[in-house]
């Protein structure tokens, strides 16, 4: 485990922070082989492998505002991880699309899409496979340009945020004081799971209940502009080359949640009469936890997912939203 750290004041400690970068080498990790075959047991354990895991954290804090009456205060936090394999385990058997070197542990891999195939084939190209050359499928990219649909159209993107951030502000008029705090994940990719669940074969089979965007599914007739894939895609049961999927189902699941919001007032002990000589201090305080999300994730919440990777698993429940109000009192 290495470390660098970097630690700063100006304007009279105004504005302080610190920056730190750090790598982590973990290797010979425990893993299994297969043994002969008249061997006791199926496996055996052996030790191989390097990942590194590396990534930054900078905090800076600013007293923006001070004076007799009123104070405002921010803490801004970002960061920034990441892990690759350096080495694989020497047993370890790569698909043919997998990147050999300094592969992300959290890499995805698929083929892009680029709308629905129209009912007149008009919007088809030439390089669209022979199985998907119906209406209704989900248009594969060609990113090679090389006019036919190969493992080397598949392309991978690192499924971990780009940036996790962190914002509070604290502000005191007086008595009353107002605490903000959001936090953000920026630049990351989800399957949301609402798409496990929006399938024109089942709904016409009627094998069970459908999402309500099944609006958007492709129909010849009723939805002749439907972002996703018709009949023909679910039915179609061939497998694309190398085994990899497609990008559908996955979004943007970047976001900004406004975590807490407190507002209080501290009372004076020469404001509470008689009653003052007994206690020491008193705050009353409003609170909001998670009262809003910015993000353009469909219907699930981005950053908690529990559902498993099944049609029928576990439901998809947001973050709770809870408003509460409270007394602080010490005698």
């Amino acid at each position: 485990m290495k470390n660098i750290g970097l630690d700063f004041s100006v304007l009279n400690d105004r504005i302080n922070g610190s920056f730190d970068y750090f790598w982590n080498d973990i290797t010979d990790m425990l893993g299994w082989a297969n043994t002969s075959s008249l061997s006791m047991f199926s496996t055996y354990p052996i030790n191989g492998g390097h990942i590194r895991r590396y990534g930054w954290d900078a905090t800076i804090n600013t007293l923006n505002i001070d004076t007799r009456d009123f104070k405002w205060n921010s803490t801004l936090t970002l960061s920034h991880y990441n892990a690759v394999w350096k080495e694989r385990m020497p047993n370890y058997d790569f698909n043919e699309f997998q990147k050999r070197k300094d592969e992300p542990l959290n890499a995805l891999y698929f083929y892009r899409t680029d709308g629905i195939i129209k009912s007149d084939l008009s919007n088809m190209p030439a390089h669209q496979p022979e199985a998907f050359r119906q209406p209704g499928c989900p248009i594969l990219k060609d990113l090679n340009n090389d006019g036919e649909i190969t493992v080397a159209d598949i392309d991978m993107v690192n499924v971990v945020p780009k940036l996790y951030l962190g914002f509070n502000n604290s502000f005191s008029y007086k008595d009353w004081t107002l605490d903000i705090f959001m936090y953000s994940q920026l630049g990351l990719k989800k399957y949301n799971y609402i798409y496990d669940w929006i399938n024109a074969a089942d709904l016409a089979s009627q094998q069970s209940n459908q999402s309500v965007y099944m609006k958007d599914v492709w129909h010849s007739e009723l939805n002749p502009d439907g972002r996703l894939p018709g009949v023909a895609w679910s039915q179609a049961g061939v497998a694309l080359p190398g085994g990899a999927g497609t990008d559908i189902g996955y979004e943007n699941a970047s976001f900004l949640r406004v975590r807490n919001i407190t507002l209080g007032y501290n009372f004076r002990k020469s404001t509470l009469g008689v009653v003052g000589k007994y206690i020491e201090s008193l705050r009353i305080y409003l609170d909001a936890q998670n009262p809003f999300t910015f993000t353009s994730f469909k219907t699930y919440d981005p950053e908690v997912q529990t559902g498993g990777g099944y049609k029928g698993g576990k439901a998809e429940y947001p973050m709770t939203r809870v408003f509460s109000a409270g007394i602080n009192l010490v005698f």
